[in-house]
């Protein structure tokens, strides 16, 4: 009765309620929805593959830079291959190294949302809104599909670290410098994993130290006192500890910092600003899709006259939230003027985080009027909602959250009957003209690799496996050319020829 008592005075508290037990019983649904992770067999490919030889790297401290990109350099650090691979430990129940990374990553968005939850309950102190923000960031995440919550990608990965990064520094932007050590850390992640996210990093956090300055100066308060340089000291002892591998490579390596640095300043092109700004816009309208098709402009600006109305709010975090929505929406614009190539979709999947907490303001002022017009500015949150609550959770991850994961044995196959022998080198190859062989040659990279055989890449591939599978210049290598499966040849293959359904593998001992 007493442990019970305990329980039950535990979630009572506020607190708890809001920032630990909703997110918390979203994880368990989503790995309870998802359960066949654990005794999943599955074989990486592709960029998944990529990131899975990097995480094999980190777990022999060999890894210094991040994922590649498309650019001729590589993100910025490996923080989240590390963490991956010191998860693989607590994580050895799980079948197939790809299902504890997907578990990893669950419980690292998790955390993160710890983060987040933390500072909309200290923001707005209810725990009925903090429930519906966690509702619309459901909602406006969908779009990145049922496998996001799971997914070791790097544009998946930094969506929720860059709103935890807006969070905090509009938190520090009201005076608070505690949150410029979970700005830090939400920083790292989104800086490490894909520097699409960075062009909004500097200009925000300089609003925010502004915007700090003020506050401190109308309080009357020390603009910077010894607590303040307590929590700038250890936000920089994170950003330098974290920092170590790219440092590393930079002085002793491939100089990734310099190639980026380069990169940038020397990128002059500027895109058409009208097509620029319907990519961006579009975001805006993607979470409403499945029930209208309407311009993201129209969306966006919908929505935005929704939100000015907290101008007038007495709470000041829903009043700096206009300003700071607005500002990172033109920051997010102008870069997208500057980026080369394609305008992929992948490069703004972090404008989801924004676009779900624009989405939760704007509902905030019609949810107010309405309890405004029938009397109740609150509902309490009695034991039949919370039920619910839990109820529409479960719904949620059994429903929409469960990754597709079909298994794809090709590489296995080939690799049982091929047998390779472990004195020898294989380069894999593939022509230019065989680009859509590139996903499988990564996935049958890393199956060598976990292996213990060795496997190395011609040079024009090396940019993709961060320089580090070299092909020896001093031993003749056993080459597998992949090229695509003539399917009208009905006859048994060569010998030296593998045929794996639309693909064929050709076996050759070749000097490079």
């Amino acid at each position: 009765m007493a442990l019970k008592q305990k329980i039950g005075s535990l979630l009572q508290k506020d607190y708890f309620r809001a920032v630990v037990l909703w997110p918390t019983l979203f994880f368990l649904f989503l790995v309870l929805a998802n359960a066949k992770i654990f005794r999943m067999e599955y074989l990486e490919y592709g960029d998944i593959a990529l990131t899975a030889l990097q995480i094999e790297r980190a777990s022999e401290f060999r890894e210094l830079v991040g994922i590649y990109s498309r650019g001729p350099f590589n993100h910025f650090g490996p923080i989240s291959f590390y963490y991956f691979a010191a998860m693989e430990l607590p994580l050895a129940f799980v079948k197939s190294p790809h299902g504890r990374h997907m578990l990893a990553q669950a419980l690292a968005n998790l955390l993160v949302v710890f983060g987040i939850a933390h500072i909309l309950f200290r923001s707005l102190g209810s725990v009925r809104r903090v429930q519906f923000f966690l509702l619309i960031l459901l909602f406006g995440l969908a779009p990145l599909g049922s496998g996001f919550f799971f997914d070791i990608w790097g544009p998946a990965i930094i969506v929720l670290p860059l709103l935890w990064y807006y969070l905090a520094c509009m938190r520090v932007g009201l005076g608070e410098s505690a949150y410029i050590v979970p700005a830090t850390g939400a920083a790292v992640l989104v800086l490490h994993n894909n520097i699409s996210g960075t062009p909004v990093l500097v200009p925000l956090m300089f609003v925010s130290l502004v915007l700090f300055v003020r506050c401190r100066r109308r309080s009357g308060a020390a603009v910077f006192s010894g607590r303040d340089a307590g929590y700038a000291t250890l936000a920089l002892l994170i950003a330098l500890f974290t920092s170590i591998p790219p440092l590393i490579d930079q002085f002793a390596g491939q100089h990734n910092i310099s190639r980026i640095v380069s990169y940038s300043l020397g990128n002059t092109s500027v895109r058409k600003f009208d097509t620029t700004a319907a990519y961006v816009f579009d975001f805006f309208a993607r979470p409403f899709q499945p029930f209208f098709d309407v311009p993201g402009l129209f969306v966006m600006l919908a929505l935005f006259a929704m939100l000015l109305f907290h101008l007038r709010s007495e709470n000041a975090f829903l009043r700096l939230l206009v300003p700071y929505s607005i500002l990172i929406v033109f920051l997010n614009l102008a870069a997208a003027l500057k980026v080369p190539g394609d305008m992929v979709p992948h490069i703004f999947w972090h404008s989801f985080g924004l676009i779900a907490l624009i989405i939760f303001g704007a509902a905030l002022v019609l949810v107010d009027a309405f309890g405004q017009a029938v009397g109740k500015t609150e509902i309490a949150f009695r034991r039949a909602h919370f039920h619910l609550s839990w109820v529409g959770l479960a719904l949620v991850c059994l429903l929409y959250y469960r990754p597709s994961l079909d298994y794809d044995d090709s590489a296995a196959v080939f690799f049982d009957q091929f047998q390779p022998v472990r004195s020898e080198t294989y380069q894999i190859y593939f022509t230019p003209e065989n680009l859509e062989q590139g996903a499988f040659a990564a996935g049958l990279a890393l199956k060598f690799y976990r292996e213990g055989y060795r496997v190395c890449f011609p040079s024009e591939w090396l940019f993709v496996y961060s320089g580090h599978m070299a092909c020896p210049t001093n031993e003749r290598l056993i080459r597998l050319t992949l090229q695509r499966s003539d399917s009208s040849l009905t006859e048994p293959p060569a010998q030296n020829l593998f045929r794996l359904g639309e693909r064929e593998i050709l076996v050759s001992r070749d000097t490079p």
